[in-house]
């Protein structure tokens, strides 16, 4: 709630029965989130999950009930956000190695290609960095990172 303004602030939380008045205000609240998914019924109050700016849509393990007072299921909803991130990230990792990377690509989330992308490349630039011909062992990963 730090970036919002005092009117925006008061807005969101007299908005205890109408979860859906703070979508406007979800950017200020949580970066890269533009909009809550609450499902197809106007009026629900089921958070079932998260969308950027893209249009990417990260979906929570487990849907939300938005009730009772805003601070609370908004606090719940960052705790799902981060479990969603963490689980998708460990899956993100494990199929790395296992899928062709251009069908990898598109079945995740681009934080979480990035954020796996820099773990393994990290991890095979200290591999050549441990081996014996350092130099012949980056120039090699720099090909294969090129092709």
């Amino acid at each position: 709630f730090y970036f919002l303004s005092n009117d925006e602030l008061l807005e969101i939380l007299s908005q205890t029965k109408n979860p859906q008045a703070v979508q406007p205000h979800l950017q200020k609240c949580f970066d890269g989130i533009r909009t809550l998914d609450f499902g197809d019924q106007p009026g629900s109050a089921d958070v079932l999950g998260m969308l950027s700016a893209e249009g990417e849509r990260v979906a929570f393990a487990k849907a939300l009930r938005a009730r009772g007072s805003v601070e609370g299921w908004l606090s719940h909803v960052e705790t799902a956000m981060r479990a969603s991130v963490r689980g998708l990230a460990r899956r993100a990792v494990k199929e790395y190695p296992e899928v062709l990377r251009p069908a990898w690509v598109v079945a995740n989330a681009a934080q979480l290609v990035l954020v796996t992308s820099n773990v393994y490349w990290c991890r095979d630039v200290e591999a050549a960095l441990a081996s014996r011909d350092a130099h012949g062992a980056l120039a090699a990963l720099a090909a294969r990172c090129a092709a």
